[in-house]
């Protein structure tokens, strides 16, 4: 019962430092949204990187979590690597109520993130799709006003060029 104890603490602990880290994460991706509006690819490039370091150690986190409570209840009746972490604590008997409350939290701290994620997904889209159409009306305006000669002296007005070039974009 003494280690059952310790493994629960440390499981409630674990949980603890889950919701700092997705909270965490939701803050660097709340800055790459500022840093892409600003457009400062520097801070956007810091920010990725430690992104990028956030994810992989709340990654593994998941998994000493979920190896902790295998440890902690033994057979859950689930495959624990079938479920999120907060999907498993229900199956914590003696526990599942005392954890309701840690259990929200860490579900509130991963959903804040992954709303924000979406958003600056939808960012970078919008700005893909506008840069894209920016970029074929100004082709689309050079076509206009450029003339081109052709080996015989004679006028061209170039369009096959920019065509091409507006097929690529």
């Amino acid at each position: 019962m003494a280690q059952n104890e310790i493994n629960k603490s440390a499981i409630q602990s674990m949980m603890v430092t889950l919701i700092d880290h997705f909270q965490d994460a939701g803050d660097l991706i709340s800055g790459q949204i500022k840093a892409v509006v600003y457009q400062d690819f520097d801070e956007l490039t810091a920010l990725i990187e430690q992104q990028v370091d956030k994810n992989t150690m709340i990654a593994e986190l998941e998994k000493d979590f979920k190896r902790e409570i295998v440890e902690a209840f033994g057979t859950l009746g689930v495959e624990p690597s079938a479920y999120s972490v907060t999907e498993l604590i229900p199956h914590c008997k003696d526990v599942a109520e005392e954890w309701t409350e840690l259990r929200d939290d860490l579900k509130i701290a991963i959903e804040t993130t992954q709303q924000k994620q979406h958003h600056l997904v939808q960012l970078l889209e919008f700005a893909q799709e506008h840069i894209a159409q920016t970029l074929k009306d100004i082709f689309a305006a050079a076509n206009q006003h450029s003339m081109h000669y052709n080996q015989t002296g004679e006028k061209s007005s170039g369009e096959g060029n920019s065509r091409m070039i507006n097929r690529t974009i």
